[in-house]
């Protein structure tokens, strides 16, 4: 039986019409994708001026603890996405964000659980955005 996975993405509607979540099942290995929503979920986790004493990220980690106990979940994925109205950066900048916030949640997350980063791309036309690993392969980021 494939495993569960939490998935970490922007509300941005873009990603969810037609969902991610095909291809986060093929790319994770999983049949059921949990969904934890949240503008710009990178930033939310780097921490942003607006939120200064780390909200968004302790909301998260609540959020995320319930999940991994109540389903037995042990991978979670961070998939962030480029033209991110929730974290305003360069498609260079969302990648290098989602790997730091990645190795932010992985050191806040229990040592049985993996994070694993994904960054989604807009699409060439209409479709899905193509979401990719952020290392060779989906794999965690070591601790």
């Amino acid at each position: 039986m494939k495993s569960p996975v939490i998935a970490v993405a922007c509300v941005d509607n873009r990603l969810h019409q037609p969902s991610i979540v095909p291809q986060l099942e093929v790319l994770l290995d999983s049949n059921s994708i949990y969904l934890e929503t949240m503008p710009g979920p990178e930033g939310c986790i780097l921490g942003r001026k607006d939120d200064p004493q780390n909200y968004h990220f302790t909301s998260l980690l609540s959020d995320l603890t319930l999940l991994l106990e109540a389903k037995d979940i042990t991978t979670v994925a961070l998939v962030g996405h480029c033209d991110c109205a929730g974290h305003p950066v360069s498609d260079e900048q969302h990648r290098l964000d989602v790997l730091t916030a990645t190795k932010k949640l992985q050191a806040a997350l229990p040592n049985t659980v993996s994070v694993i980063p994904l960054l989604a791309y807009p699409p060439d036309d209409t479709g899905p955005w193509k979401v990719q690993p952020l290392l060779d392969s989906p794999e965690t980021v070591a601790r």
